[in-house]
């Protein structure tokens, strides 16, 4: 079952499933108790007196007065497990949606009517986030100037096909100047023979005269 693509992704699935219930099941037992604890701590024994310096995501500090913390009401919910399975979804319809997106047909219809076209980095973004990999470089790069010159020229299949056509001219036009030549020579041949049938039949009638 393993060497079909169907038989993949069903692995591929039923391993994502084992090791999403593993984590969602820590964060149930584990991590959203604990967090819940300390907070509860952070009411019975935070200084009132004493503001926190709290880093934020931008690693601003961030300054708190305990009251605040000591009166919020936390509900501490942790997400790995619904992005573990959203990521492994994501990874099974990709392809589907690569070829939805990039259906030439398509691009053509949002071009034509909606002046719209796929945003490519985006495209790039969806596959990282799937597969959690960060490229120590870009994965896509700019053009070269060769690279922006082979751009503008015809595909291979279209320079082979005109390739072919040059080369079927020229055979073309060979075969017509040999065609030209063997006529003219046909016809200088025809004409030499006529001038001396001429002078043959003038001798003829001047020898019976």
């Amino acid at each position: 079952a393993s060497r079909t693509a169907t038989g993949v992704n069903t692995q591929a699935q039923a391993s994502a499933s084992r090791h999403g219930y593993l984590v969602e099941n820590n964060e149930d037992t584990v991590v959203e108790p604990m967090l819940d604890l300390w907070h509860k701590f952070n009411t019975l024994f935070l200084d009132p007196d004493q503001v926190q310096e709290i880093v934020d995501t931008k690693k601003d500090i961030l300054q708190i007065e305990p009251v605040r913390i000591k009166n919020a009401r936390v509900k501490f919910a942790m997400r790995a497990s619904s992005k573990l399975q959203a990521r492994a979804g994501l990874l099974q319809v990709l392809p589907l949606i690569f070829e939805t997106i990039l259906n030439p047909g398509l691009l053509e219809l949002l071009a034509r009517q909606q002046g719209k076209t796929v945003n490519v980095e985006e495209l790039e973004n969806m596959v990282l986030d799937a597969t959690n990999y960060r490229p120590k470089k870009g994965l896509f790069r700019d053009l070269s100037e060769e690279e922006q010159q082979q751009l503008g020229q015809p595909p291979p299949e279209e320079q082979t096909r005109m390739q072919m056509q040059r080369e079927r001219l020229q055979a073309q036009g060979t075969m017509q100047r040999e065609k030209l030549d063997a006529d003219l020579e046909q016809l200088v041949t025809e004409k030499i023979l006529e001038v001396i049938a001429q002078q043959q039949q003038g001798q003829l009638t001047e020898g019976e005269s």
